[in-house]
């Protein structure tokens, strides 16, 4: 499906769309894509790994929980089919492993100087 012209494209763009509804149901798109082994590491590579930058965005700064939801599985289905080096693309990813770190973990497990 993740073949089909302009797939990816599209719902790379309508991640960063105005509408809450949008950008809910493109992150639904992306979760339920990344649930195919064959599509794995073509979203996760899809212009340089703008699809994991947008994903990224929307599961730290969107304001409608099933869309951070939706950030957040389609992420973990990436990382759990592991196709072509899937998890490799994500950890060169510059920002995305670092800012997931935060999210998944309680700040209560970080070493704070006194």
């Amino acid at each position: 499906m993740v073949n089909h012209d302009h797939l990816l494209d599209t719902l790379l763009h309508l991640l960063y769309d105005v509408s809450p509804f949008t950008r809910r149901y493109a992150s639904a798109a992306l979760f339920t894509l990344a649930c195919v082994y064959a599509n794995t590491s073509l979203i996760a590579s899809h212009c340089s790994g703008g699809i994991l930058e947008a994903l990224r965005r929307v599961l730290l700064n969107d304001p409608v929980d099933e869309a951070r939801i939706n950030a957040a599985e389609a992420l973990f289905n990436l990382a759990r089919n592991n196709a072509q080096g899937t998890v490799e693309i994500m950890g060169n990813h510059p920002k995305l492993l670092g800012k997931a770190i935060v999210i998944i973990l309680p700040s209560s497990l970080f070493y704070h100087e006194p």
